[in-house]
């Protein structure tokens, strides 16, 4: 049975806001805010999730042989990756898709791996880049096919939502043999930090820009892409942030992301959040690569380190968009029974679904109808 009737719904506009009315009284008693902020600060459409396709189709036509454009990795594919709970990390996902499309492509499109795989085999960053700038034209593919195999991991990925299983053992649930799986991690040098990983250098490079990569890593550049950072934007507007403010909440953050690029994209939003409660895993994981798996989501390490950061008494809300910010929240609420999440839904009935079925006590259109929730609960 749907626990619809457990929220008290509010219309606004063409959208709909829900509140659980055992929450009403939580609400009221926040003393602070943290946010996620991919899909809830700052619109990631246009930066990380076409650099995902960018990437993806850049690593797969390089292994395969094939001409596979960034057109034809769906965005519904993505999105069912993230749902598992465990993919904050954009290159977990890229290498997820980029493995599947081998893995499938080997069956249904009968590549051969074995000779790009042997040619690329034990290079450097470097040489990895020299070679592929070498590569000559890719064979031509049907690209509903493509699509069609990318679509397919929807379903198998599907019955995995929210239980946030480690990359491995989603390679294992979706028919991964433990050879394969060790051969492209070696070709790729993944998991592992920018210079060193083919994956996430390429990756970095095409978010940031390869003219801008240095400033921010140290290093590089080593290819040529031209980044899909300048065009993010922020969501939050200043006049939400305000209301907040003066209703005497502290502000903080809990993002996979780096701090570079967050403060770059809120520009003089920057402002309202108390830096010291901003928790940004990406820088964590760059400076210790061997800490990623204790502190990147849905690990709650970054969520308790901003709430006690921000208040020691009262109730905390989580801000959060995605599978992973709801599995990080139920296990920082475990240890910590102050915290409380609201699930930002944007467009997708889905996703609002999703978080009234697992009992949030809020879920809103948008971040900007947050001062209409704390309006609603303090009145």
């Amino acid at each position: 049975m749907s626990r619809i009737r457990e929220y008290l719904s509010l219309k606004t506009g063409q959208t709909s806001l829900y509140i659980r009315f055992s929450s009403l009284d939580l609400l009221s008693d926040v003393r602070a805010v943290i946010f996620d902020c991919d899909g809830v600060l700052i619109d990631e459409k246009t930066s990380y999730d076409v650099t995902i396709k960018e990437v993806v189709s850049y690593i797969a036509s390089l292994l395969s042989g094939l001409k596979v454009t960034p057109q034809m990795v769906p965005d519904e594919t993505i999105y069912a990756v993230r749902t598992v709970g465990s993919f904050n990390n954009d290159c977990d996902t890229v290498y997820m898709l980029v493995a599947w499309f081998l893995h499938r492509a080997v069956e249904e499109l009968k590549v051969d791996l074995g000779e790009r795989f042997s040619m690329l085999k034990s290079l450097s960053v470097e040489e990895f880049a020299k070679t592929a700038a070498s590569f000559g034209a890719f064979s031509d593919v049907d690209g509903l096919i493509v699509k069609a195999i990318f679509r397919e991991l929807e379903r198998v990925v599907a019955p995995l939502a929210a239980t946030a299983l480690s990359l491995e053992e989603v390679e294992r649930n979706v028919g991964f043999n433990g050879e394969f799986s060790e051969r492209l991690r070696a070709l790729l040098k993944y998991p592992g930090v920018f210079g060193e990983s083919i994956l996430t250098t390429v990756f970095d490079e095409a978010y940031f820009g390869s003219d801008t990569i240095n400033q921010v890593r140290g290093r590089g550049p080593f290819f040529n892409f031209e980044g899909n950072l300048k065009h993010e934007k922020p969501i939050v507007v200043r006049e939400t942030l305000e209301v907040l403010k003066a209703l005497g909440l502290g502000m903080g953050m809990s993002t996979g992301r780096g701090s570079w690029e967050t403060w770059r994209t809120l520009a003089e939003l920057s402002g309202y959040f108390n830096r010291d409660a901003c928790i940004f895993i990406s820088d964590i994981v760059n400076r210790e690569p061997g800490l990623k798996q204790d502190v990147e989501k849905p690990s709650p390490w970054s969520l308790r380190l901003a709430a006690d950061k921000l208040s020691p008494v009262g109730n905390v809300v989580y801000v959060g968009n995605s599978a992973e910010d709801f599995v990080m929240w139920r296990r920082a609420r475990e240890a910590d029974p102050r915290m409380l999440f609201i699930g930002i839904y944007g467009h997708s009935e889905e996703m609002a679904d999703f978080f009234i079925e697992n009992g949030v006590d809020a879920a809103i259109p948008t971040v900007n109808q947050l001062p209409k929730v704390f309006e609603l609960v303090k009145a």
